[in-house]
């Protein structure tokens, strides 16, 4: 996408900073996502050259893209022309203003392009991301993005931009004024779909490690959890289980017993099930209840445990800072969250012991407080006893994150919270990746800590010592993208056709498809009357949503319809070849045959007063006896 804006040749004034030639009254980018890799960018630049005594002719502009493809410019609708180069993972392009500006004169640029190198897809969630940087001080910054029915925002940057009171909630837009020079921003845009369906297996494998048989051995396992935006189907248990129930903090348990397990054989228990993860609406300010109007029932997820210290004199004395003059709960559980986002680094160290293996030590609230960093586990820890020190309600969430379907790792666990909003109820946070109020269908819980800092998770009752393992699988559930080209053809000329005389055709060959078109062939054939002066073409590639244009010389040989018949031959990214067929028919007319008395009848009252009568008379005349004297030497 775009956008770094660098001035690329100026007349007469050699080595002076780009920066003091001139001055951007208004910059408007408007990113339109197309599919799920590709975004259509149109910019709008307006500026006003500023050195005086001086003209500049040409501009460069750097694209944020490193295959920025159906490029068009244009000034106040005039083609401009431009060449291309790549470098550095950018596109450049070299602008022909096409006149000179000098100093005091404005000029607007439209740059309009498709990029394929500007989205991240990780499951149901797309990432936008590019930079917008300038030389020169701007006046007016606008900034648009556009996505895709059944898709809604999760996390933005510029904080600036935001969805209007007008849009169907897939429009974010907004407006910064006095960008100095050598800034700008980063435009980080994150959206998913609003619905995401999993499936989830689980296998719990116990080993018998004892010397004997054991008898009778019952395993206790959670199931799953139906948290406030996920909903549990199809659930299937094997073996049957003996006994299922819920306990306290929500999560559905099954026992299950084993008769016989031999000396270092194995009783295997496997839970598989989908799951559909929902994008609730994001609470706003109409939410504005506070602590009074808690139901009662919920003020027991505002007592302190284990890791949640709530009565500690460094959480509690936080709490009451944090939430000082915040009348909503909303509002508190914000404050909170900017705290321990602005405040809590990620403890990578921890994180990567706990990779390799290692077991590590759960910090708790307080202690993530000393230490000012932990990973997600500690990160929600602090913040729900804050919370929950504030007199908010919030709970515990651990589950996992989707990246790819197959063997969830270690890497995918997660831990998050949810805080109670009334007359909202419960709202996701995650303060170690930032999202407040609506995750990004990615997170899927299976175990609630609700009344308790650490339920119960695996328990057994055996005569000899057991060892365990789990094995997780998840698939999203879904067809996946497929990109297909869709190629379509026009043809133009700019004149009339006569026999004899030959003329330019411009073919433009459209991809309005998702998908890349390859290898494509173009062979040209046409009716007898008219001859093509170059009949094949090659093009490497047609991206989705370009266009390539291809240049024929046409020469009629006869009048009549004439027809050129195109045929294309490509291969889509699934590797398929597409043959398709375009014919072209026009008329052509007989060559023209201008006589002397029709030239005169049709010109003279024209040119007679723009050369004066009696000087194109004299003409007319030295014309009739040239011709007379043709006829009379044959």
């Amino acid at each position: 996408m775009v956008l770094i804006l660098a001035l690329m040749a100026v007349l007469c004034v050699p080595g002076t900073q780009a920066q003091n030639y001139y001055r951007v009254n208004d910059l408007t980018c408007a990113v339109t996502v197309l599919d799920d890799r590709s975004a259509r960018v149109v910019m709008d630049y307006n500026f006003t050259w500023l050195e005086a005594g001086t003209l500049v002719n040409s501009w460069s502009l750097v694209l944020d893209s490193q295959d920025a493809h159906g490029i068009r410019v244009e000034s106040q609708g005039r083609p401009l022309t431009f060449e291309v180069d790549k470098a550095g993972g950018a596109t450049i392009l070299a602008i022909n203003l096409g006149r000179s500006v000098g100093s005091g004169q404005w000029m607007c640029i439209r740059v309009d392009y498709v990029t394929s190198s500007n989205i991240e897809s990780v499951g149901p969630e797309r990432r936008l991301s590019t930079d917008i940087m300038e030389n020169a001080p701007m006046d007016r910054v606008n900034l648009t993005v556009v996505v895709p029915d059944g898709f809604d925002f999760v996390a933005q940057r510029p904080f600036f931009l935001e969805e209007p009171d007008w849009g169907s909630g897939r429009i974010l837009t907004g407006t910064e004024v006095g960008v100095a020079a050598g800034t700008g921003q980063y435009l980080f845009v994150s959206y998913a779909e609003a619905e995401a369906e999993y499936n989830m297996t689980y296998e719990y494998t116990f080993t018998n490690m004892g010397t004997s048989t054991e008898r009778g051995a019952e395993f206790e396992v959670p199931v799953f959890v139906e948290a406030p935006h996920q909903v549990v189907t199809q659930l299937t248990i094997s073996p049957d289980p003996i006994r299922t129930w819920y306990d306290d903090s929500g999560n559905l348990r099954a026992r299950f017993s084993f008769d016989t397990i031999l000396s270092g054989e194995s009783a295997k228990i496997v839970i598989s099930y989908n799951i559909m993860a929902a994008m609730p609406a994001v609470p706003d300010g109409t939410f504005g209840g506070g602590l009074g109007d808690l139901p009662p029932a919920f003020l027991a997820y505002t007592e302190g445990d284990s890791y949640w210290e709530v009565d500690d004199p460094s959480i509690a004395g936080l709490a009451s800072n944090l939430t000082a003059g915040k009348a909503s709960a909303l509002e508190m559980a914000r404050s909170i969250y900017d705290f321990v986002v602005q405040n809590i680094s990620y403890d990578l160290a921890k994180y990567n012991a706990v990779m390799s293996g290692l077991t590590v030590e759960r910090y708790g609230a307080v202690k993530t407080l000393e230490r000012r960093m932990g990973v997600c586990e500690d990160i929600t820890d602090l913040y729900i006893a804050l919370c929950r020190s504030a007199g908010i309600p919030a709970v515990g969430v651990v589950g996992f994150t989707y990246s790819q379907d197959g063997e969830l790792s270690q890497g995918n666990r997660h831990a998050w919270a949810e805080v109670y909003i009334p007359d909202y109820g419960w709202m996701d946070v995650d303060p170690t990746w930032e999202l407040f109020g609506r995750l990004e269908g990615r997170h899927v819980g299976d175990r609630m800590f609700m009344n308790s800092s650490e339920p119960s998770y695996l328990v057994w009752n055996t005569r000899q010592d057991f060892q365990y393992s789990v094995e997780t699988y998840a698939s999203m559930r879904g067809e996946g993208v497929h990109y297909q080209p869709d190629l379509s053809l026009s043809a133009t000329h700019g004149s009339e056709a006569y026999t004899g005389y030959g003329f330019p055709v411009k073919l433009t060959i459209s991809n309005g498809g998702n998908g890349t078109a390859f290898s494509l062939e173009a062979n040209i054939t046409s009716s007898e009357n008219v001859k093509v002066g170059n009949g094949s073409f090659f093009i490497d590639r047609i991206w989705g949503y370009d266009y390539r244009d291809i240049e024929l010389y046409v020469e009629p040989k006869e009048a009549g319809n004439a027809t050129l018949w195109i045929h294309l031959q490509y291969t889509g990214e699934g590797g398929g070849v597409t043959q398709e067929d375009y014919p072209i028919t026009f008329a052509v007319a007989k060559k023209p045959v201008y006589s002397i008395e029709g030239l005169a009848a049709s010109l003279s009252p024209y040119v007679w007063y723009a050369m004066g009568g009696g000087v194109f008379l004299a003409v007319l005349a030295s014309l009739a006896v040239w011709t007379a004297r043709r006829k009379a030497h044959g």
